[in-house]
């Protein structure tokens, strides 16, 4: 034991009498000057880690016991005042802690709130990047590769003429859920909703290299899904409709085609492929975060054209050269829109080669 002794008891001793005789005696915090202290410090550093974010406020925290240590080290040699040091440095990470699992519950239901009411309006997409990249919420516009499909129904006026208006938001509703869910399970995000037709774009927010393939294999489901949905309609009511296909002519049953009661529903599909700006347009009163450009406008006259050329599906050739190997494609004319210097190549795919995988390679 009398190794570890720093001093021996002479020293002490002699110590002991300087400290009398220079009346230089230790002095320690009491209890209300230490009370105080702890409330200064819990109220300093909770308005320190709550301004900051979460990795600042744990190197604020690790300076600020540093220095507190070193202050009352100060204290110590200095003037021979005992800081109280122990609970403070305990305090500081344990309000950083604190201060932190607040921030994260609070945050995270005020994400959960926001993307709750949001996702109504917006995709639920693109306010769940929105919410993870808040820097990007300005959205002042960027260019951007992008995929788009238009849907549309076609004669969807002349039929809301014969319906309820009950009836036509119901089926409109049951459309857009199931067409909507096509979307997304292809990796898309539904744009917008305008009158009956749907807008999807692939490649925003996010990039997406296989966007046109994803965008020709959600067509083709689009397809079958409306078929699921006239078998649902007409068992859930068989008259549902009946009498809206005056002058709609024959039913068909072609894809893209599908009949409720005694009207006939199809919808045309167009798809492109092309830069277009991604941001956040509209006025001061009204903002939609969108895409616009060539590649938009094609899409919609693609969409179009379905109709003139009796085909449920037609691709723009951008979109044509990157799914050819994937899916079957044909040509169906080269068209000038108008407004559009450059001629446009319209192509077809065969929706239900759409819907399939590649094709494997032959054994050789």
């Amino acid at each position: 034991e009398a190794n570890r002794q720093h001093m021996s008891g002479v020293e002490i001793w002699a110590n002991a009498v300087s400290t009398l005789v220079n009346r230089r005696f230790l002095s320690t915090t009491e209890i209300p000057t230490g009370g105080l202290l702890l409330v200064c410090l819990a109220l300093a550093t909770g308005a320190l880690f709550l301004g900051t974010s979460l990795l600042a406020g744990a190197g604020l925290c690790v300076l600020a016991m540093a220095a507190y240590y070193a202050a009352s080290r100060w204290f110590f040699v200095r003037h021979d005042y005992l800081l109280l040091t122990f609970v403070p440095l305990c305090l500081m990470p344990t309000n950083y802690s604190l201060i932190t699992a607040y921030r994260f519950f609070t945050e995270e239901r005020e994400k959960r709130r926001i993307k709750s009411i949001w996702s109504r309006y917006l995709d639920p997409t693109l306010v769940e990047h929105l919410l993870e990249n808040p820097e990007t919420q300005g959205l002042g516009g960027t260019r951007a590769m992008v995929t788009v499909l238009f849907a549309d129904v076609r004669g969807f006026t002349a039929m809301a003429e014969h319906m309820e208006p009950a009836d036509v938001v119901r089926l409109l509703n049951d459309y857009f859920t199931a067409m909507s869910a096509v979307i997304h399970a292809h990796g898309g995000i539904v744009d917008k909703y305008v009158g009956d037709a749907i807008m999807a774009v692939w490649g925003v927010p996010f990039a997406c290299p296989d966007g046109p393939e994803r965008a020709a294999r959600a067509a083709a489901e689009m397809l079958r899904a409306l078929e699921d949905l006239n078998e649902r309609w007409q068992s859930r009511s068989p008259a549902f409709l009946e009498g809206g296909s005056a002058g709609e002519g024959p039913a068909r049953t072609d894809p893209g085609h599908a009949r409720e009661g005694a009207l006939q529903i199809s919808i045309g599909i167009g798809i492109n492929t092309g830069e277009a700006v991604f941001g956040n347009i509209g006025s001061p009163h009204k903002m939609d975060i969108t895409v616009v450009g060539d590649a938009v406008n094609v899409a919609s006259r693609l969409e179009s054209l379905t109709k003139e050329y009796g085909l449920p599906i037609l691709i723009g050739e951008n979109t044509e050269s990157a799914v050819r190997n994937l899916v079957a494609t044909r040509y169906v004319e080269t068209v000038s829109p108008r407004g559009r210097e450059e001629p446009l190549r319209v192509y077809a795919i065969d929706p239900e080669a759409a819907g399939r995988g590649p094709e494997p390679p032959e054994a050789s």
